[in-house]
């Protein structure tokens, strides 16, 4: 039985901590021996260890690959790996020349945000030790090529989106929300952070109630900018039109409370939560930035220019294509279907 090692050593939950624990069932399942090591106390290492995952607790920074030490603890824990998957930037650094001094045949990087690779030494070195690098868009994969194209290894790209399991969806019959008639429930779920733009989503709110459109809008997250969202909600007077509702565990309760899923984030690897919400066969609305083209279409969804509120807020006003819902849910089907882009992973860890 082969071993593989999935280095994540994030302490947030996110979507690179998600598809490492569901990489981990869909590999224990094909006859892997699985095995991870992670950031001590992170919401990662308590969910590999509630999933009865041998688990390694190891505390990694940004320059952890200068320290012998570091390397060295990490390598003798990669002792008969067959492979190493990481996450992060500085899990790579230190992962990476640990894995070789380990002997590690399969030395994968998983790279989920398309932020362009700086153009630095330690770069050139350790893209050229790794065997493969997993872009989970192709916006991601272009992203590592941008300013790099003569000297990385572009023939060790492979591009395996994020899946959905259709067939394990739960459609829960609870909601957070008892709509009122006539009224379109419209939804968002995210990190309270710039990045997922819940401020323009507040502009978009703005603007629809100015124009009469009747709606109720559940939020769902928590971050950073929860104080200052909720000061803008009053100041747009929003407070009866918008829910705030926190941390959400029963994700299948919100989606069965919704009609539209709004997605205005400002930049996405491969987006989770949007995939989902169509999944689920909800209206969805995002920005036409990023990767969310290769989710979007204009035939399973509308996209909007970037930050352009009025556009969202015409195109949430106006839907009327009886086929957008099914349209996204068959996208999913297709192109982001679990098994399908997991069994590209399994296709790597068996290459000769």
């Amino acid at each position: 039985m082969k071993k593989v090692i999935l280095l994540n050593t994030n302490m947030e939950w996110g979507g690179g901590e998600k598809w490492h624990l569901e990489a981990a069932y869909y590999l224990k399942k094909h006859d892997f021996e699985v095995e991870f090591i992670c950031n001590p106390h992170s919401k990662l290492s308590h969910e590999a260890k509630q999933a009865r995952y041998k688990t390694h607790e190891i505390n990694v920074g940004k320059l952890s690959f200068i320290n012998p030490l570091k390397q060295k603890e990490l390598s003798y824990l990669m002792r008969g790996a067959h492979a190493v998957i990481m996450n992060l930037p500085q899990d790579f650094k230190v992962g990476t020349l640990a894995a070789e001094s380990a002997g590690v045949k399969r030395i994968i990087y998983r790279r989920g945000m398309p932020h362009p690779i700086k153009d630095k030494g330690i770069n050139k070195k350790l893209f050229n030790k790794i065997s493969h690098v997993i872009a989970n868009s192709k916006e991601v994969a272009d992203s590592l090529i941008m300013h790099t194209e003569d000297w990385f290894p572009q023939e060790k790209i492979v591009v395996i989106y994020n899946g959905i399991e259709l067939e394990k969806l739960n459609h829960s019959h609870q909601t957070y929300y008892r709509k009122k008639e006539d009224e379109i429930v419209l939804g968002n779920a995210g990190r309270l952070v710039a990045q997922k733009g819940q401020k323009e989503l507040l502009q978009v709110a703005k603007i629809l109630k100015q124009d009469g459109f009747k709606f109720h809008l559940l939020i769902a997250g928590y971050g950073e900018l929860e104080n200052e969202l909720k000061e803008l909600c009053a100041k747009y007077e929003l407070q009866e039109e918008v829910t705030f509702l926190g941390h959400v565990k029963d994700m299948p309760k919100f989606f069965n409370s919704i009609d539209y899923f709004i997605f205005p984030s400002h930049f996405e690897g491969c987006p989770n939560t949007l995939i989902e919400a169509m999944a689920y066969k909800k209206v969805c609305f995002a920005y036409d930035v990023s990767s969310m083209p290769e989710v979007i279409n204009y035939t399973n969804g509308h996209l909007s220019p970037f930050k352009d509120v009025n556009d969202m807020a015409y195109k949430i006003k106006n839907h009327n294509d009886p086929n957008i819902a099914q349209n996204a849910y068959n996208t999913v089907d297709e192109k982001f279907d679990y098994e399908r882009n997991m069994g590209k992973l399994l296709s790597i860890l068996k290459e000769q």
